[in-house]
This record gives structure tokens, C-alpha cells and sequence, in this order.
């Protein structure tokens, strides 16, 4: 069946189909979303080369404009043809050593969202901990009273990475780094207080260098906490803490609120609505969310895929079973 569909597109693409869809689609503005752009074994991202490659397709198809612009317009209904914004979360080094020159090169706008505790260099990312825990590990397999028993060979990692991050998701924000820091423990890893490379952040004097470059910088909370899952006062303060200390550090408003982790459990209305108290005025999902696209507290986004046939497939508007309606399936 894969095989059969590939043929298809490819033979769209071949006739003419994706221009087709784009026309379909064009009045259906995406926000695409990404993380990591770099070629490292234990990440998993999406290499520099793959990423010039979707931004030299971006530049010559559509019309790629600041995140802020394309929601002001959604809202209003009056959207841009061909409209897309390129969002990134979390504030990894590799950000301004190899996604904004990328983006410089192309002339494209994007804007950054930031955990501040990350960029301060007073925690980890949670998943960023427990892939370097796993790639430190001597030990040969991991198991708990949670778990099965997982390899833990290199070639195993991200399917074992996969399985305890699931569990680490049902647990809350403090008993999930308290589980990490105690699976370090049984399998015999050190860590350090601070993330080091490849899972570093960028520092405030590089957000400086790009935000005075034009790069747009949004809050991702204090720390990556599930917002859903914090009382009044923890949610207040991931909100207007990280709020604070990014317009201090860079002299700006920010107006755009990034959701860790984004799904719909991570969000309520109750988020939504201290998200607009504390002052800022859209917020990004981690998924299409269509169905609430004149929410400005609930804006939908596209996880960029890896594979250039894919991405084409997302941006061109053709959903899974090729039909370019413009709409997630």
C-alpha cells in the first residue's frame, strides 16, 4: 500500500498535482513547528541539509511571514494565500549556530520559543536528560516495576527512550524528574547540573544577536511543565516569570506563549485564560487544532516531518490519503 501511494504522489507531483493542491489549499495558512536542526546521533532532528532543503522549497512556493501576522490575519479571515510561519520550540544551541543562519540565508522570518530556566542554565529538558542518561548508561538492558525489560544498545535507544518517556508522561512535573534522576541512579549515570552538548541551550546574548536580526521570541514556560497539571500559583508563575525575564533580557513584549509539550491533556481553558491574564495575546499547540483556529489562545501547528516527500505532501495541503483538501486528517 505505501509503495501504491508513493507511485501516486510521485506521479502528482510529476503532472503538476502538488501546484494543483496548492491552489486548493491556498487559503488554509499553516504554522509549521520544529525543534532540533542538527546531525548528531543522539538526537533525533532533522539535519541542516534537510532543513535548507525545506526552506528553499518554502521560498520559492509560498508566502513565509512572522507567526504573529499569520494568526492576526486567520482571526480577522483574512488570510494570506499560501500563508506559512515557522515556529521553533524549546532554544537549543544549535538554533543560532545552524537554523538562523540557514534562515538568514533565505531571508525567511521565525520566531523562537524559549524555556528561560533552560537558557539560564538551571535545568534540563526532561527528554533531553533521559536520552543522555540512556546514552551514558554501561548497562546493557533497564527495567522497574513501570517498565519491561528494554535493551539499551545503541540501536535500541529510540524505541526504549519512547517507551519511558510514555510512562514519564503520566507522572506529574516534579515525581517525572524525581523518576529520571532516580533511573540515572540504577543505571549507573552522573549527571550534570547543567545540560551539556548536544542537549545545551542558546544564551540570552544569542537570542540578543538574533532578536536584533528580526528573529521573534515567545515564552515556553519557566521550566517544560505540563501547565495543565500545575495549581493557580505554579501556572501563574511559569507563565509570567519566563514572560518577565525574556523582556528584561531583550528589552522586548512578548506576546506569544509556546504550551510544553502542546497536546490536548497539556491544555485547558483555565490555561488559555491565565495565558491571556498574564498578558500575552496567542497561544501555540502542538498539533493542527483546525476546529479552533479563531482562538488566538489556541493556535494549531505542524510538526515539520523529516522526509522532503512528506513535507511536501504537508505543505502542498495533500492530507494521508491524497486528497488536497487543505485540512488534517
Amino acid at each position: 500500500m505505501k509503495k501504491l501511494k508513493d507511485t501516486v504522489f510521485n506521479a502528482m507531483e510529476s503532472v503538476g498535482g502538488f501546484r494543483v493542491a496548492r491552489y486548493i489549499a491556498r487559503d488554509n495558512p499553516k504554522i509549521l513547528m520544529y525543534h532540533r536542526i542538527i546531525d548528531h546521533p543522539q538526537v533525533p532532528a532533522i539535519t541542516p541539509s534537510e532543513f535548507e532543503r525545506q526552506l528553499d522549497y518554502l521560498k520559492a512556493h509560498f508566502n513565509v511571514q512572522p507567526v504573529e501576522q499569520l494568526i492576526a490575519n486567520r482571526i480577522a479571515g483574512k488570510n494570506d494565500k499560501n500563508a506559512i510561519a515557522i515556529t521553533f520550540d524549546d532554544g537549543h544551541a544549535d538554533f543560532y549556530d545552524t537554523a538562523w543562519p540557514l534562515l538568514k540565508k533565505y531571508e525567511l522570518p521565525a520566531s523562537l520559543y524559549v524555556t528561560t530556566g533552560f537558557v539560564d542554565n538551571q535545568c534540563w529538558l526532561w527528554p533531553d536528560l533521559l536520552r543522555h542518561i540512556l546514552w551514558e548508561t554501561p548497562l546493557a538492558t533497564v527495567s522497574d516495576k513501570h517498565l519491561p525489560t528494554l535493551p539499551l544498545a545503541k540501536a535500541d535507544l529510540p524505541k526504549t527512550w519512547n517507551t519511558i518517556a510514555s510512562h514519564c508522561l503520566t507522572l506529574a512535573s516534579d515525581a517525572r524528574i524525581d523518576y529520571i534522576k532516580q533511573l540515572a541512579g540504577r543505571l549507573q549515570v552522573s549527571t550534570e547540573a547543567k545540560p551539556t552538548a548536544p542537549f545545551n541551550a542558546v544564551t540570552w546574548d544569542n537570542l540578543r544577536d538574533m532578536q536584533n536580526q528580526g528573529l521573534i521570541v515567545g515564552s515556553h514556560t519557566v521550566s517544560h511543565r505540563i501547565l495543565s497539571s500545575l495549581d493557580h500559583k505554579d501556572l501563574a508563575n511559569e507563565l509570567t516569570t519566563s514572560k518577565m525575564r525574556i523582556e528584561k533580557e531583550l528589552g522586548i513584549t512578548v506576546n506569544g506563549i509556546c504550551y510544553p509539550n502542546g497536546m490536548t491533556k497539556d491544555i485547558s481553558k483555565t490555561v488559555e485564560d491565565a495565558s491571556n491574564e498574564c498578558g500575552y495575546q496567542f497561544g501555540l499547540v502542538a498539533y493542527p487544532a483546525n476546529a479552533q483556529a479563531t482562538n488566538p489562545m489556541h493556535q494549531g501547528r505542524w510538526a515539520a516531518p523529516k522526509s522532503f516527500k512528506l513535507f511536501k505532501r504537508l505543505v502542498n495541503g495533500i492530507t494521508r490519503d491524497g486528497n488536497p483538501t487543505g485540512q488534517h486528517v
